[in-house]
């Protein structure tokens, strides 16, 4: 097998409240440490105060943090605009391209940022990014056992079919939600670090193809080593290999339109 260079879709900076796998603060330094030690050659970030305090000071912290790192890619947090938390949608792509940042996040879960997760509360958001191609990444912080949004999913999908959507950790119990959604929704991708499923990425390319799938770490909420093993060792091609670990990615990113 060629050595695979690895995209990671979903890693943080900053102070996990929570510490499950990582003890020490990721920094710059710290993250940059950890990826060259599994081959990890580049990330999308994003800042973990943006996720567990107010994607405002999260978003501001992220530019700080990675101010001439060319290696990590800023990911920007988005609300739902009509509490005036963060940017109006109109603002939305001026804030992207002032910042460097190529896609966008939602965590909408209980355990997030508590909103529905409904086309009648995030559409204007998702509008605003469909024109210009952004991926927005959704973050239902699943665990083996949970159950993503998947009526949610779908509406949204339906409704913004130029809008690429990456679902974060689908979890180990979603093929009967996510198969429904992969095969109606082209526009849909999943991240393979928290698919915990017997022979699933084999299963997804083989039923959809290897471009449905990205590298995904979850770091340093989860451990990065697993993520990679997990698709260093799949009974795939090498080139659906490379598409998980980097090309998918690699791909959405080229495709956006600021």
């Amino acid at each position: 097998m060629n050595e695979l260079s690895f995209f990671d879709c979903n890693a943080f900076i900053g102070q996990p409240s929570l510490v499950k796998y990582f003890p020490e603060r990721v920094t710059v330094p710290v993250l940059s440490k950890e990826y060259d030690r599994l081959g990890i050659a580049r990330a999308l970030v994003t800042h973990v105060a943006a996720k567990e305090y107010a994607p405002a000071v999260g978003n501001d912290l992220l530019r700080q943090e990675l101010a001439g790192a060319d290696r990590f890619s800023p990911c920007l947090t988005l609300m739902p605009p009509l509490t005036g938390e963060l940017w109006q949608p109109e603002d939305i792509l001026d804030e992207l391209r002032q910042r460097g940042a190529l896609a966008a996040r939602l965590f909408p879960s209980l355990t997030g940022h508590r909103y529905p997760f409904d086309v009648r509360v995030i559409g204007s958001i998702c509008e605003v990014l469909e024109t210009a191609r952004v991926p927005l990444f959704v973050d239902f912080e699943l665990g083996r056992r949970d159950e993503a949004d998947w009526v949610g999913l779908y509406d949204l999908a339906d409704a913004f079919p130029g809008l690429p959507i990456v679902v974060i950790r689908p979890g180990g119990r979603s093929d009967r939600g996510l198969y429904p959604l992969l095969t109606r929704s082209p526009n849909v991708y999943i991240e393979s670090g928290g698919y915990w499923v017997h022979n699933g990425i084999e299963k997804i390319c083989d039923v959809f193809g290897a471009e449905r799938i990205m590298f995904g770490s979850g770091f340093p909420y989860w451990t990065p080593s697993g993520a990679v093993f997990h698709v260093a060792t799949a009974a795939v091609s090498d080139s659906e290999k490379a598409l998980i670990a980097h090309g998918n990615l690699d791909r959405l990113l080229s495709e956006v339109n600021l």
